[in-house]
């Protein structure tokens, strides 16, 4: 059993979750604040906690692991049923003795034995007879439940034992798995399909935590250990292509290095910013913000914001906090940018973000933890906002880019510069219209914040 003391200090070193918030109650504990009512926010926060939490679930603080994914299991299912929430948080609100508090995550007790001083009227229980016979009852259970994973998972691998696929063509090459670092990293990446479903591409940012957690996973599968040993690793390709079919019902080819997300693929990160991932004809966009309305359409109004100093002011949320500008002259073409600054910087409120839309496809940046995170979120009102990096250090403005690749038009590149930090990266969408419209987002915060949040230097390649 995990000790209370060594799970707090694995709830900070793992989740980032600050002293004053453990133990953490299910908010904390999903890395968003009180009362978040955003289901898609939550549901975004419960996947990104599941998705680390499998990546190390073989290290050697599974039994942790797991005893955490446990608990944000149960967050989910509370936090998403508008029932299960209203009484979460009522008692969330509630005060309570610090043991019966019902927001904390609290690890299971050991039972106290009743004694003839606490409990006369009792006889004091056999502590051998009953428990043994309970024992072997549990453990026909365990070998019912391991036949039928079992049968499972041959099931699975029977149906997709198809040798003429891509994945059967891989293993059967013998410059395939090892031989090349590229091939390498795509066997990495089936793995983590393997490991819990991750689909965060692993970033190179040198305070990024999938630096620190490959080491725990790369050697059980170069090694032919864990999952799927005796398979040739099989059983990862087979649940990788099943996971790439699930958008598309199609088989899906994403290019080297790039993982799926959704109807999206996540290029890898580098933690540089060269002079070809820079457009060097950026010109600033004179109506903005003074002249807004001359350019610009948006259909909250214009109320939501106010101007300031040459900055498009986010003003609290009284209601409605998403907000779109959608410009009615520039259309990103390919080969063409956009650009903006923002205040937005880390230690914000989590809710808060700013970002582009490029036709429906939305790239852009919140706060988290110590640093700020490059999102990314598909068309629908179901795509859910995924992370695609954190780049991490304190913060107090930030500039991010857009430019649409001339080679391959679905293909968004990005940048981000904050302070002495940066970081760029690449995004596929399905699709990109010739002429993709373009909107500013913004999601404003529910209350006051100590640093304000707004935008400046909105700038443009040459308008189209």
């Amino acid at each position: 059993m995990t000790d209370p003391s060594d799970l707090n200090a694995l709830y900070q070193d793992w989740l980032e979750i600050p002293a004053h918030r453990l133990p953490p109650n299910h908010y904390a504990l999903l890395g968003i604040e009180d009362f978040e009512s955003d289901p898609q926010l939550i549901e975004a926060a419960a996947k990104s906690r599941g998705a680390y939490l499998h990546q190390i679930a073989a290290g050697p603080q599974r039994k942790s692991v797991q005893e955490m994914l446990r608990q944000v299991a149960v967050a989910r299912r509370t936090l998403l049923s508008d029932t299960s929430k209203a009484d979460y948080d009522t008692a969330l609100r509630t005060p309570q003795s610090p043991e019966n508090q019902p927001s904390e995550i609290q690890p299971p007790q050991p039972t106290a034995r009743t004694t003839p001083a606490d409990n006369n009227a009792a006889a004091e229980p056999n502590p051998t007879a009953a428990p043994r016979r309970k024992k072997a009852a549990d453990w026909k259970y365990h070998v019912i439940s391991a036949a039928v994973l079992l049968g499972i998972v041959g099931m699975v691998f029977w149906v997709n034992r198809d040798p003429g696929g891509r994945r059967a063509a891989q293993l059967a090459s013998p410059t395939s798995a090892s031989s090349t670092p590229k091939a390498s990293k795509q066997t990495a990446q089936s793995g983590q399909a393997a490991n819990g479903g991750a689909r965060k591409a692993p970033a190179t940012t040198p305070g990024n935590r999938s630096v620190a957690r490959k080491p725990i996973i790369a050697p059980r599968r170069e090694t032919g250990s864990g999952l799927g040993m005796g398979l040739n690793n099989k059983f990862g390709d087979v649940l990788a292509d099943i996971a790439s079919q699930e958008a598309t019902g199609e088989p899906k080819s994403d290019p080297a290095g790039f993982q799926p997300l959704g109807g999206l693929s996540i290029g890898p990160v580098k933690n540089e910013i060269t002079d070809s991932d820079q457009p060097t004809d950026l010109q600033p966009v004179e109506a903005f913000p003074e002249a807004i309305a001359q350019r610009f359409e948006s259909e909250s109004g214009l109320d939501w914001f106010t101007v300031d100093a040459g900055r498009l002011q986010i003003n609290v949320a009284k209601q409605k906090n998403s907000f779109q500008l959608s410009d009615r002259q520039f259309q990103l073409a390919p080969g063409a940018a956009v650009q903006l600054t923002t205040s937005l910087a880390s230690g914000m409120r989590g809710e808060v973000r700013v970002g582009f839309v490029i036709d429906g496809v939305r790239l852009g940046l919140r706060p988290k933890g110590n640093g700020l995170e490059v999102t990314a979120r598909d068309r629908g009102a179901e795509a859910s906002v995924d992370s695609v990096t954190k780049l991490p250090g304190k913060t107090q403005q930030a500039t991010f880019t857009v430019i649409r690749a001339t080679e391959d038009p679905n293909t968004l590149r990005w940048t981000l510069s904050a302070g002495d930090k940066q970081c760029s990266g690449s995004v596929i969408a399905t699709n990109l219209a010739d002429q993709a419209g373009v909107a500013l987002f913004a999601i404003a915060p529910k209350s006051d914040m100590k640093q304000s949040l707004w935008i400046s230097d909105l700038k443009t390649t040459a308008e189209n």
